[in-house]
């Protein structure tokens, strides 16, 4: 039995106890005493659990009690024998009982006092705590706003340092320290592709592993259909357990990291590009990197668009647009830097002009056309006899020049007898037309007070001396031959 049915147990017995004192009261003792207190009794009770008003109860007490004592000191009253103390015993109770409500009613507003202060209270801080939510999700938002602003200002300013830029090489600088600075990663491979001369090659950029920069002769595309098929994806790929990843296993011998995001480089509906970040942390790309990788994207396949158009415009400029070796434009600027370096070196270098014996005569007898394919020819030949060191350029019409950095003469003209040879064992033959030339070469060697055009002069002096003595041959610059 729990206390609630207790409690209705004890009120029930109460009440049975009080009905059955009204009666005695009313059928043996006449006094209405113990009647008053009953009706006052019933009034309590009522007010403690059958929610009767106070003042309800104080106004009937009240009556009841004046009523009584103005009564009970009537002589002419059927209980005037009752005992004095008796009437005081009673008058006692009926002022105590109305103390006791009247402390009762005083508890009761003041726990209703607390507890509306306790509601109160309640609802000031399910006010509060809902400001604070309100200022949360405002601070959140603000917080959004400085990081988008953030965002935005540092693309912004690595777009304006790509506008002062247009080589490749130059632009991955600027992007390395951008990633480094806003999202802490220094490992990135960059590929792109390019024709030469009808042939594709990739170029390939790395940072933070151990490969050599730009052409990375370990790394073959085609011989990686992981790497392949990076290239030629048309939207991102995201990978955050690299070491474990069944499709793109291969690749993390040659870049180990914890995980990377790619993304290809597009133009005219053509993949150009790929560029990959790598990190040694898991979640290193959060939502926002993630988010701004379309943008960075963007802008790297436009300094991508702008290096490639740059590039051309460069080889237009510094390139022979019939032999495609270097113009006389770029070796006056190579000469130039080729001295400063040998005098810094303390290096030797050469200097060899050469030029086709009787191209004229070739060139009147067989026409400008097949003249234009005896000089490309040549040139091909030529150029099965230099390594990438060598800096050949068209000089003017069929008069070429070649700079040997870093070699003695002994060597040179070792090489340039080889040449000779090959040359005037060779047929030139196109179109059912054939001719044989021969070449005459002038060398100089440099020392450390020439100047280029002094060099030049002396290149080109023993070029003439080779012409008046015989041609077909290599003249050494020599004061007292030239």
């Amino acid at each position: 039995m729990n206390s609630g049915e207790k409690l209705k147990k004890y009120i029930n017995i109460s009440l049975i106890i009080l009905g059955l004192l009204l009666l005695s009261d009313v059928l043996f003792f006449h006094s209405f005493i113990i009647t008053a207190f009953c009706i006052i009794l019933f009034l309590f009770i009522g007010m403690l659990f059958w929610k009767i008003s106070e003042k309800v109860f104080i106004i009937f007490a009240i009556l009841i009690h004046i009523i009584y004592s103005l009564i009970i000191w009537r002589k002419d009253l059927p209980f005037k024998d009752t005992p004095f103390l008796l009437k005081e015993i009673l008058f006692l109770s009926f002022f105590f009982l109305i103390m006791m409500v009247l402390m009762v009613s005083i508890k009761r507003k003041k726990e209703g006092k607390n507890a509306r202060l306790i509601e109160n209270h309640i609802k000031f801080k399910e006010r509060l705590d809902g400001i604070k939510d309100e200022i949360s999700g405002i601070e959140e938002k603000i917080l959004k706003t400085d990081l988008n602003i953030e965002a935005i200002l540092g693309i912004y300013d690595l777009n304006k340092k790509f506008e002062k830029v247009d080589k490749i090489e130059d632009a991955l600088n600027i992007f390395s320290k951008f990633i480094w600075e806003r999202y802490k990663l220094t490992k990135y491979f960059f590929l792109y592709k390019k024709v030469n001369n009808n042939e594709i090659i990739f170029e390939k950029y790395s940072s933070g592993f151990n490969l050599n920069h730009s052409v990375i002769s370990s790394i073959n595309i085609h011989n990686i259909g992981e790497l392949e098929e990076l290239f030629y994806q048309t939207g991102r790929v995201y990978i955050d357990d690299f070491s474990n990843s069944k499709k793109y296993y291969k690749l993390y011998a040659y870049f180990p990291a914890e995980e990377f995001i790619s993304f290809p480089i597009i133009y005219d509906q053509q993949n150009i590009g790929l560029f990959i970040l790598f990190s040694d942390k898991s979640n290193s790309f959060s939502q926002m990197f993630k988010g701004e990788t379309d943008i960075l994207s963007q802008l790297i396949e436009g300094i991508l668009k702008k290096g490639l158009l740059y590039e051309q415009m460069e080889k237009l400029s510094i390139t022979d647009g019939l032999t495609q070796i270097y113009s006389r434009g770029y070796f006056n600027k190579e000469i130039e830097e080729t001295i400063e370096k040998s005098k810094r070196n303390k290096d030797p270098f050469c200097l060899v002009i050469f030029d086709i014996d009787y191209f004229k005569n070739c060139n009147d007898r067989c026409g400008h056309q097949f003249g234009d394919f005896v000089l490309t020819e040549l040139v091909n030949l030529v150029k099965g006899h230099l390594t990438h060191r060598e800096i050949f350029c068209r000089y003017g019409g069929e008069e070429f020049v070649i700079i040997f950095p870093g070699m003695k003469k002994e060597h040179v003209l070792r090489i340039l007898e080889e040449l000779r040879i090959s040359i005037n064992a060779n047929e030139f033959t196109n179109n059912r037309q054939t001719e044989k030339i021969t070449v005459s070469f002038g060398v100089a060697e440099f020392s450390f007070e020439l100047s280029s055009k002094e060099i030049i002069s002396q290149a080109d002096k023993a070029l003439y001396t080779a012409k008046e003595t015989g041609r077909n041959k290599i003249v050494l610059y020599s004061e007292k031959k030239c």
